[in-house]
């Protein structure tokens, strides 16, 4: 492979980084790059009392700061800019400017990419990724795996986890990199010389339209993965979407590598997340029978564990063990993931849940009756398809934020199994547990499985799934209370 910008040509450049964010998304490469000799300028609009925190982990390396705007002037002695991959480049003026002036730009995941010694398997989709790239990771990571396939380390980075670039110096053949990769990054690697030994896919539905303009396009950038896979690979694949299989089909055939059926069936029932022929006609695949013993609920999670179990299997790992590792994986913050039991009703936060898509698996993922949380920054059209899901499961809805109102409407349109949904608006997450807390019957499931982007009232997802959390604590305490004082 060949590397554009070697540490040695780092060394004494006036280097833009653009974007360091309030949860430091910039800070791993602006380490990077001042250990490395390079003088580093990070610019980001937020002001210095909003990234206060992201900068003192930057304390003990010499970086300068253009806090509060992007200043043009400051590219006119730059020898490199680094853009996070929440820029869009088809609207950013600063980018721009540097395109104007000749600037080389690249991104901290093409700084790894180019720079990675280890077995690389990269992940990629619309849904499950995360998931799917945890459970990959505990497959190869569990002592069996690495024997089988000798394997020094197994790590975990790209969209999930933490900057794996300062560690790039480091990494052998003998180690494996497991990456979960957004269109946005992938969007940015064109020009970039690096190979995977495994791809995977794990399905592919219209997301990220207002960054990407059409499907087509966000589709596009997705593939830019496949297309680095190395000759001798393999593709997993876990959508029976026909048109997208052909093109997969296309590119491995292109790359001298072998497409792995990965799409979930038991007993011959598709159980992906995207539907088969949403774009193109359904392809044929085998049956996989036995279910995987997961401790995360969910048919969406039985086809995570499916493709990682076939990405894992793709570099020698034996199914058993892989079914082995599995076993002990314990699932994702804000994924599904289990609160706590008040009541007897049991409470999950699925604050990850940022689409339609993901609120209708959240809904399949229950036998018995659930309420739902649903709220937060108003998407606009692609919200529309929220109804979509199966809400004859769902007792009740209480919705939140600023999308509560638009919300509240499009769910009175649908019905539960008793006839037209319930829905309850709340102003917020507390408000909206409460309401839960009334409308729940013991055995019910409350899930917070917004729908919507948090930034209607939080900096993030994770700290919306942090309040919902104690908001169900505040209530078992409540509840706690009132029994000791009852006793």
């Amino acid at each position: 492979m060949t590397c554009r910008f070697t540490d040695d040509w780092l060394r004494g450049k006036r280097v833009v980084v653009m974007g360091l964010g309030r949860f430091g998304g910039g800070i791993g490469v602006a380490r990077f790059l001042a250990r490395r000799g390079a003088r580093v300028l990070v610019t980001d609009r937020a002001d210095e009392a909003t990234l206060r925190e992201s900068m003192a982990k930057l304390a003990d390396v010499e970086v300068d700061y253009r806090l509060g705007e992007h200043r043009e002037a400051d590219l006119d002695d730059a020898d490199l800019l680094v853009i996070s991959p929440a820029v869009d480049r088809r609207t950013s003026a600063f980018y721009a400017a540097a395109v104007a002036r000749d600037v080389p730009w690249t991104t901290e995941m093409n700084l790894f990419l180019e720079r990675c010694a280890a077995r690389i398997v990269g992940v990629t989709g619309s849904i499950g990724k995360s998931t799917t790239c945890a459970m990959a990771h505990a497959i190869l990571q569990h002592p069996a795996a690495r024997a089988e396939i000798g394997a020094g380390r197994a790590l975990l980075g790209g969209n999930i986890g933490a900057s794996l670039l300062e560690a790039s110096g480091e990494l052998t053949a003998a180690d494996v990199v497991v990456l979960e990769l957004s269109s946005f990054q992938l969007d940015c690697v064109e020009g970039v010389d690096f190979a995977v030994d495994v791809a995977g896919l794990t399905n592919a539905r219209p997301h990220h339209l207002d960054r990407h303009g059409t499907f087509e396009e966000y589709l596009d950038a997705k593939l830019n993965l496949l297309r680095a896979v190395r000759a001798g690979g393999a593709i997993v694949v876990g959508t029976e979407d026909g048109a997208i299989v052909e093109r997969v089909q296309a590119i491995a055939a292109e790359r001298g590598a072998r497409v792995i059926d990965a799409a979930y069936r038991q007993g011959g029932v598709h159980r992906t997340p995207d539907d088969a022929g949403v774009h193109g006609t359904p392809y044929d695949g085998g049956v996989q029978g036995a279910p995987y013993a997961l401790r995360v609920p969910g048919p969406h999670n039985q086809a995570n564990a499916h493709m990682a179990v076939k990405l894992a299997g793709a570099l020698g790992v034996a199914e058993s063990t892989a079914r082995t590792a599995l076993a002990e994986f314990g699932g994702l913050p804000h994924r599904l993931e289990f609160v706590g039991e008040v009541g007897g009703v049991r409470y999950y936060n699925d604050s990850k849940a940022t689409s339609a898509e993901a609120v209708a698996t959240a809904l399949a993922s229950f036998d018995g009756p659930i309420v739902v949380l649903c709220g937060g920054k108003d998407i606009g059209a692609e919200l529309d398809r929220i109804v979509e899901g199966r809400w004859e499961r769902v007792r009740s809805a209480v919705t939140f934020g600023d999308a509560g109102a638009r919300l509240a409407g499009l769910l009175k349109t649908t019905r539960s199994a008793g006839g037209p949904l319930p829905v309850e608006q709340a102003g917020t997450v507390e408000e909206a547990v409460a309401c839960a807390r009334r409308a729940a019957q013991p055995g019910d499931v409350v899930v917070l499985s917004p729908g919507c982007p948090s930034y209607d009232a939080f900096v993030n997802y994770e700290a919306r799934g942090l309040r919902f959390a104690d908001a169900v604590r505040g209530l078992a305490a409540q509840v706690r209370g009132v029994q000791e004082s009852a006793s």
